[in-house]
């Protein structure tokens, strides 16, 4: 039988309904850990959603080696980054849209890791399920009836994205790693990846 993945969210903003996915929805899945770069944030979120750990540093995310998978929910200019460093310190990821939208480098360095380390990458894209993007399928598909095409689709409402300050910055990780904790070895840069084989991925 397949182990419970350990999961850290970062990022409370649209981060605390992916907690309560993975809680909730996602078998055998565990968030043990979440992360915010604002103190009051991260702190409310752990005790709202019952999550005994949290923190300010995404450092210490990567340096919690009971951390199988990280649900990186930051702003969009710093998933690249952060889904890099998650890579860089061996745990899957689950990142959301859009993956990276500063650098197609970037992009095939994420490709690249993964697949040497046996890593998983998933972009969510949870817009498949709203109740317009449905409706459009519908329509394309010719399951919706002419007068169904007109009638008004209920949207939904994007909470406002964090001030610039309150956002985790990520450094990149083939120039500057993110700094390893005290008894952590720092990671390996991004162009010295090391064969999947001498430290196996966990399962999933």
């Amino acid at each position: 039988m397949a182990k419970t993945l350990k999961v850290a969210v970062v990022g409370m903003g649209h981060g605390r309904s992916h907690v309560r996915a993975f809680n909730e929805h996602i078998d055998r899945t565990e968030v043990v850990m979440v992360c915010d770069a604002v103190e009051e944030r991260a702190r409310a979120a752990a005790e709202e959603l019952g999550i005994s750990r949290w923190t300010t540093r995404y450092a210490d995310v990567l340096a919690n080696k009971d951390v199988d998978l990280v649900g990186i929910c930051t702003p969009c200019h710093l998933h690249g980054g952060h889904t890099l460093a998650a890579l860089d310190h061996y745990k899957h990821v689950m990142v959301e849209v859009p993956m990276e939208n500063q650098s197609l480098e970037t992009l095939w360095k994420i490709v690249y890791m993964s697949e040497r380390r046996n890593l998983k990458v998933q972009m969510d894209n949870q817009l498949r399920w709203m109740a317009p993007t449905v409706h459009m399928k519908r329509v394309i598909e010719g399951k919706v009836a002419e007068q169904e095409r007109k009638a008004t689709v209920p949207m939904v409402t994007v909470p406002p994205a964090p001030a610039e300050e309150e956002v985790l910055e990520a450094p990149a990780p083939s120039q500057a790693p993110v700094p390893a904790l005290a008894s952590v070895a720092p990671p390996a840069p991004v162009v010295a990846i090391a064969p999947a084989a001498e430290k196996p991925a966990p399962a999933v």
